[in-house]
């Protein structure tokens, strides 16, 4: 199974985290608060290996990504933080 190589920073985070993937491929990315709400979603269809996410809209905390790759549908989590 080729899995993605996901990278998000920087943690902590103020406005903006970067996703950046090793392979480019198309994915999404789903951001739920501690709490279990969904808070934020990306569809990337075209794939890039750096994605800048604008999350200066969320509260300060502790959040859960799942990023989805859309050609093998392996999933990756990751606790990140908001400051």
């Amino acid at each position: 199974v080729n899995v993605n190589k996901w990278e998000l920073y920087p943690i902590p985070f103020d406005h903006e985290i970067t996703l950046r993937q090793e392979d480019v491929e198309a994915f999404q990315i789903d951001i739920f608060s501690f709490e279990g709400k969904h808070v934020y979603k990306n569809l990337n269809s075209q794939g890039a290996n750096i994605v800048p996410l604008d999350l200066s809209h969320l509260e300060k905390g502790i959040y859960i990504t799942q990023i989805k790759n859309l050609s093998n549908n392996s999933i990756h989590y990751q606790k990140i933080i908001k400051k």
